[in-house]
């Protein structure tokens, strides 16, 4: 069976969880970075890999808003991505996200695209108290 040499694969998944203990957890940006990292590690990648990333792909975080939270997490990541999103507000995002991402790998637009999200409501409430 001959696959295409543009076949969207993924390499690598990562997830980061805080637990009631552990709050008031990182703030949103810094969990994204140890996911992407944590994603290149479990593809047996160096973490630097990270800073190859054409694509990233972040899923809306609502609780936590940031001024541009794409070109914050690249600047922490060292890549100079050309693709950037945001999703808009949705319990389909990642899944959207990943879609997009893997529409980017199958047209040649990038080789090595991010996709990360998480939400901070626990966190927030906690930092409330």
């Amino acid at each position: 069976m001959h696959v295409p040499a543009r076949t969207p694969v993924i390499i690598g998944v990562s997830q980061w969880t805080a637990r009631r203990e552990d709050l008031p957890a990182a703030e949103p940006l810094t969990q994204w970075e140890k996911v992407c990292i944590g994603a290149a590690e479990d593809a047996a990648l160096p973490p630097s890999t990270v800073r190859q990333a054409q694509a990233l792909m972040i899923t809306d975080c609502m609780s936590w808003r940031y001024d541009d939270p794409v070109a914050r997490l690249a600047e922490r990541l060292g890549a100079e991505p050309k693709v950037g999103k945001i999703s808009t507000p949705s319990g389909t995002a990642g899944q959207t996200m990943l879609q997009n991402a893997a529409d980017l790998v199958r047209k040649g637009e990038v080789d090595l695209a991010l996709v990360c999200g998480g939400e901070a409501l626990a966190s927030v409430r906690a930092y409330r108290k």
